[in-house]
């Protein structure tokens, strides 16, 4: 059943209706929220906040919730915060639940995401081809319009034999950008990539250390 509009001040974050495997963090995911007042009401997803409101959410029971945690389809969440007004629930890299303004956490992620594609540049560079799929499909986590990600999960496919995953890859890249001719944007890169190479072979000051430790930004500080 669909809620009628509640003020975000009354109510508390207690999980989110989702259970994310390590692989996919860090990203954002759909908070569940609790009447503060009411404690055995609760309000699922599909939901948005207009204003300091929560509008259009789908009324369940506490119980209801916690059967769904049982069943793994939700998370339940330790200490519930407090719901805000443009705030978002996310996870970070090591899986902890944060719940921060929106604005702050878009940002972060951007520029995580921006980092972890360098990174895994570098291990293609080096062919650590394991170290590269992971830290791009990081970056991808971060940022699902991160095209360059995408370029390195390529590469990373057909250097190693995996060329039926770029099917999977082409209709990724179509999904973010409708015009984006992925094959020819895959052989640019492919191209500039061995000409990285090519330069690190005759230069080690250009050669990406092997297993150099990536850099990890500095936790959000939790919202005030």
């Amino acid at each position: 059943m669909t809620s009628d509009s509640i003020p975000v001040q009354d109510l508390d974050v207690i999980g989110y209706a989702d259970v994310v495997p390590p692989e996919l963090w860090p990203r954002v995911v759909p908070p569940v929220f609790q009447r503060r007042d009411a404690p055995g009401e609760a309000f699922a997803p599909p939901s948005r906040v207009e204003g300091a409101r929560l509008v259009m959410a789908h009324r369940l029971t506490r119980a209801e919730f916690d059967a769904a945690v049982a069943r793994a389809e939700a998370t339940a969440l330790g200490t519930p915060p407090a719901a805000r007004p443009a705030h978002v629930l996310w996870l970070d890299e090591e899986g902890r639940a944060r719940y921060e303004p929106a604005e702050r956490v878009a940002e972060h992620l951007k520029r995580l995401s921006r980092e972890r594609q360098r990174a895994a540049e570098d291990a293609l560079v080096a062919r650590r081809h394991e170290d590269a799929a992971r830290l791009a499909q990081t970056a991808l986590n971060a940022d699902v319009k991160n095209l360059a990600a995408l370029l390195v999960k390529g590469v990373v496919a057909r250097e190693i034999g995996r060329e039926q995953r770029l099917a999977v890859l082409r209709r990724v890249a179509a999904s973010v950008d409708a015009d984006c001719d992925f094959a020819a944007r895959l052989a640019a890169f492919a191209e500039s990539l061995q000409r990285r190479r090519f330069r690190a072979a005759f230069d080690p000051a250009l050669r990406p250390v092997s297993g150099r430790p990536v850099r990890q930004f500095d936790a959000l500080a939790p919202a005030a």
